[in-house]
């Protein structure tokens, strides 16, 4: 965080299991709470979930517009 002004970076998730290790949302919390202590406190809440690839048709068209998607809300939310 230090080299972004002391903003958390925003983590995109690939895949709803991913979101869930990642954001604390399973029982388990041991890669949640790394997320938090490596980039630092409060990432956890900067991750933002992108489909799997292989939803859908699993082109990469498909994944390029999951993709912009996700950082379509990034950027909505600031």
């Amino acid at each position: 965080m230090n080299g972004a002004g002391g903003q958390a970076p925003v983590l995109v998730a690939t895949g709803k299991q991913a979101f869930d290790w990642s954001t604390g949302a399973r029982k388990d919390q041991r890669i949640a709470e790394v997320v938090d202590k490596v980039p630092g406190d409060g990432t956890r809440e900067c991750v933002v979930l992108m489909d799997h690839y292989t939803l859908g048709n699993g082109s990469n068209v498909g994944r390029a517009a999951s993709l912009h998607g996700a950082m379509d809300k990034v950027l909505n939310e600031k």
